[in-house]
């Protein structure tokens, strides 16, 4: 992997992104299994050929930073930052908790948005990410009898927390209790997760929720405005919408397709991605006005 630094930002940053690894066929991070395994695959394929920016990491480099100092803490009757690994037919899970205590409890530290929160968006990876963790553990032999998130919010606001609405986190920090699921449940969640890394390893291609889709909708504006008066999922509301209202025959409907974002602007092996060439080949692609609001329903 080639890192870049655009800034000229001092070294002891470019050394801190740089310590990765050369990823292997055979080894699967409890981080890779759960996520799309065509990434994993393109990484592993084109490992020489991406690259990343220093000042697009800081983030990550502040969060490792956190870590660093809670492994560092010395604490009676715990394991912190410890480095597990399970062979499983032909490759070897691995992973590294953050805490794991006497009476069970599994925790893992995210340094994250609020927004993470407020919009849940991550809560379902982070429940599979701990039970792959408890998998982990109870295969060394330390049962897990509870897991759940410390998140710590890298934006928090206490002025925001004052004024939002109940979903704003009023601390900086808070604990997310996350479902642990039965021993059962864990291993046939793990068994068919490495099958999709192994048998479809050639062929597999991202879902709608890997590819971070979001909801088509449809806005309701005033010709000449930009603000939207109603947005609405469906052409049917819109226009039961449009036509109760007394100013109808100045109102567009607008449709907004529904997008990846991942694919947009956060996947770093887009470009040598086939389900994009794919789609882009085919004439997929939605085509939106020259506004750059979107298409207007006819």
């Amino acid at each position: 992997m080639i890192i870049k630094n655009r800034l000229g930002l001092p070294q002891v940053l470019i050394d801190a992104v740089g310590r990765r690894y050369n990823p292997d066929k055979n080894v699967i991070s409890c981080t890779q299994l759960v996520d799309s395994p065509l990434i994993r695959r393109l990484t592993i394929e084109h490992w020489s050929e991406l690259s990343i920016d220093v000042s697009d990491e800081i983030w990550k480099i502040v969060g490792s930073a956190v870590h660093f100092i809670i492994e560092k803490i010395k604490t009676k009757n715990v394991l912190k930052e410890e480095y597990l690994k399970v062979k499983e037919g032909d490759m070897t899970l691995t992973g590294m908790f953050d805490l794991y205590e006497e009476d069970g409890s599994l925790s893992d530290f995210k340094f994250t948005s609020v927004w993470t929160k407020v919009y849940e968006s991550r809560i379902k990876d982070w429940e599979r990410q701990l039970n792959v963790y408890a998998y982990l553990l109870s295969k060394h032999n330390f049962p897990v009898s509870k897991t759940q998130i410390i998140a710590i919010y890298r934006d928090w606001s206490k002025t925001k927390a004052n004024e939002q609405g109940s979903d704003y986190p009023k601390h900086q920090a808070e604990i997310i209790p996350v479902q642990l699921w039965k021993p059962e449940v864990r291993e046939k969640y793990i068994k068919k997760r490495l099958r999709l890394h192994t048998q479809e390893y050639d062929t597999y291609r991202c879902n709608s929720d890997e590819r971070w889709q979001s909801q088509k909708e449809y806005k309701i504006i005033k010709k000449g405005n930009k603000r939207s008066r109603k947005n609405v999922s469906t052409l049917q509301e819109a226009e039961k919408f449009k036509e109760e209202q007394s100013d109808k025959d100045k109102l567009d409907i607008i449709k907004i397709p529904a997008k990846y974002k991942r694919c947009a602007g956060y996947c770093q092996v887009a470009e040598f991605c086939p389900l994009l060439k794919e789609e882009r080949g085919g004439g997929q692609n939605v085509r939106e006005d020259n506004s750059g609001i979107g298409a207007v329903a006819r």
